[in-house]
């Protein structure tokens, strides 16, 4: 296997700044639990091993409610087939969040939209002090086809009560998007982790064999502002 086509890097940075450079922001919001579409039950039932997956529909017309997420078990975010292709850069996850301790684990993880086996990024945060949850996902500029849906996957390690759950889409023109879809495709993977997150560093790599990005990081209220 030649691993050169499986390296990733990864960036972690501090602050808001970078936020306006990512892109024209388009806000969703989650609220009512769905059927599983059909064409996500192989990739449910492969990655999650869940025989009754707790899905809920986002789209940007709905008012966001209550979420109560068990532990361990994974909450997917799901919208609606897209009408039209939308090209992205980022996607920021954020909700108020009521936990049983005050260190609550939590993995975030984005879906391809053309290869629901595949996952475009996988990250473990842990949330230190603070009910408040806000983490951007810089992967890979992605082109989401018309038909295609968005899936986000989240579970919390000792379960958690999710408010006013909402994902921001940072979307770019098409032109924009097209150079690193395309080197993502067909070189090496690589992703940025943004947003607000309680770490000094500036910058961390990682290399090896695997096509899913996996970075621990912890959200501290101190970088919440």
């Amino acid at each position: 296997m030649d691993c050169w086509q499986t390296f990733t890097f990864l960036r972690v940075h501090r602050g808001s700044e970078r936020l306006a450079e990512l892109g024209d922001p388009v806000r969703w919001t989650a609220t009512s639990a769905i059927d599983t579409p059909e064409e996500l039950t192989a990739a449910l039932e492969r990655h999650f091993d869940d025989t009754t997956p707790m899905v809920v529909e986002m789209s940007p017309e709905s008012t966001p409610g209550v979420i109560a997420v068990k532990p361990k078990r994974a909450l997917h975010l799901v919208s609606a087939p897209l009408d039209v292709e939308m090209p992205l850069t980022a996607i920021a996850l954020e909700a108020r969040v009521e936990s049983q301790g005050s260190i609550s684990p939590f993995t975030v993880v984005v879906h391809d939209p053309i290869n629901p086996l595949v996952e475009l990024m996988r990250t473990d945060f842990v949330l230190l002090d603070s009910e408040r949850m806000q983490c951007v996902l810089d992967f890979p500029d992605q082109i989401f086809p018309a038909g295609a849906r968005l899936w986000i996957s989240l579970s919390f390690l000792g379960g958690a009560t999710l408010r006013d759950v909402a994902v921001t889409l940072y979307r770019v023109p098409r032109e924009r998007a097209v150079p690193e879809w395309w080197l993502e495709h067909r070189l090496a993977p690589t992703g940025e982790f943004g947003g607000r997150v309680g770490d000094d560093t500036e910058q961390i790599g990682y290399s090896g064999c695997s096509t899913t990005y996996h970075l621990s990081i912890l959200i501290s209220p101190l970088w919440l502002r």
